[in-house]
């Protein structure tokens, strides 16, 4: 083998990334100045930019200034030359969509489900979700990239595995990436859920441009994702960051997971609707206390949070000591890691503002006070999208850090 050859095509693959993602990053961007970010030479950026233009990944946007000469070409990312899939699959909910390069949503469904259903019948919806938007796309496999998913963890990454999510009954060892790949064709991607929701802030929402990221998935369960030098950090065996499920309260509730007193048993969704219910089985007045006793079931997450709003003291008192718990979750996370921003997503913070300002009391006052200098705390600019668009993120990051087999040389 010709290891000299071999270091030359792997150097211009690189080179091709670098020059990429200066575009999809900064463009519109001249050559010149694309040189100057990227220190290589004008003639390897002309010969790139050249294969870049031909193979429809970038296009001609404008001119910039000039400096005596004539006006430079100023380069930008073409987002409509390829789409990737993105898959989330919920506790209660399976949603798809198809986003541009730039992640601009073009298609999407949802489907509710339940955390009781069989594997194979979400499966099911799971492949039902992703013919529905490729249908009503009107695209050609050849323009899809690839697929993602945004799973419950915990994960084996490596053989695309759903092990055994503690809020998804009967999801055991389930090949699901090999399954949905399988089916389409399509390289495809799985990634826990907060991962994939903490790399689509990094990429296009509230952490652009920060290189050392966590992001808090605070909705039926409670996960976290963490972002190290602009890579998703997993540990040894893919659990970095699983905040949910580190202890809070030694004497505290069981977990589904098998421990007690877990913050997601104390802070998640479904913590809260529990403890609002045994509130009101103690006697405590409330608003809710009629929907209670007239249908358990209809007692959710979202009634409690808009009779919070309403300003009904027992959901107000149940929302503050959830965001207490997460003020505490938060500041030992600030601890081991540091990180520039965390950003707190799902439905808990989505629907509840209020609550964001106690997590960020709470988390700095127990956090090692020098740590907390310069961090900020934020809830998600994705919402409740988060999930879907860092399922195609996973896509897109595979994509532009690989760009060689869309490349016509």
């Amino acid at each position: 083998m010709d290891m000299s050859a071999s270091n030359a095509d792997h150097m211009k693959q690189v080179n091709r990334s670098v020059v990429l993602n200066v575009i999809r990053n900064l463009g519109p961007i001249s050559k010149v100045d694309i040189a100057v970010r990227t220190k290589l030479t004008f003639a390897t950026i002309s010969n790139i930019i050249n294969e870049l233009y031909h193979s429809n990944l970038i296009m001609e946007n404008g001119y910039g200034e000039s400096n005596g000469g004539r006006k430079p070409v100023l380069y930008g990312l073409n987002p409509n030359a390829y789409f990737v899939i993105g898959v989330e699959l919920g506790v209660s909910q399976v949603s798809a969509i198809i986003t541009n390069l730039e992640a601009t949503v073009i298609t999407d469904y949802s489907v509710n489900t339940h955390s009781s259903l069989q594997s194979d019948l979400v499966i099911q919806q799971i492949f039902d979700g992703i013919d529905e938007v490729i249908r009503l796309s009107g695209l050609d496999y050849e323009k899809i990239l690839g697929i993602g998913i945004s799973s419950p963890g915990p994960l084996n990454l490596e053989s695309g595995i759903i092990m055994k999510p503690p809020n998804l009954i009967g999801w055991e060892n389930v090949h699901l990436r090999d399954l949905v790949r399988d089916r389409y064709n399509i390289p495809t991607f799985l990634e826990k859920d907060a991962n994939a929701a903490a790399l689509a802030e990094m990429w296009f929402g509230s952490a652009k441009g920060k290189e050392n990221v966590i992001f808090v998935l605070a909705d039926e369960g409670i996960g976290g994702g963490v972002i190290y030098q602009n890579r998703i950090y997993r540990g040894f065996n893919h659990g970095g960051g699983d905040i949910g499920h580190g202890t809070i309260d030694v004497d505290g509730p069981l977990c589904n997971c098998g421990n007690y007193g877990c913050l997601e048993t104390l802070a998640s969704g479904l913590a809260i609707v529990r403890r609002v219910k045994e509130e009101i089985r103690r006697g405590v007045k409330s608003n809710l206390c009629g929907i209670y006793e007239g249908a358990e079931g209809d007692l959710t997450l979202e009634v409690i949070i808009d009779s919070a709003k309403g300003g009904d003291v027992l959901a107000k008192n149940i929302l503050d000591e959830a965001g207490r718990y997460l003020g505490i979750g938060l500041a030992t996370l600030i601890n081991f890691f540091n990180p520039e921003v965390i950003i707190i997503g799902g439905s808990v913070v989505n629907n509840y503002d209020s609550i964001l300002k106690t997590i960020e009391e709470i988390s700095c006052k127990r956090a090692f006070p020098y740590y907390t200098k310069g961090i900020k705390i934020e809830k998600s600019m994705l919402g409740k999208r988060a999930g879907l668009i860092g399922a195609a993120s996973l896509v897109l990051q595979s994509f532009f850090d690989y760009p060689n087999k869309i490349i016509t040389e």
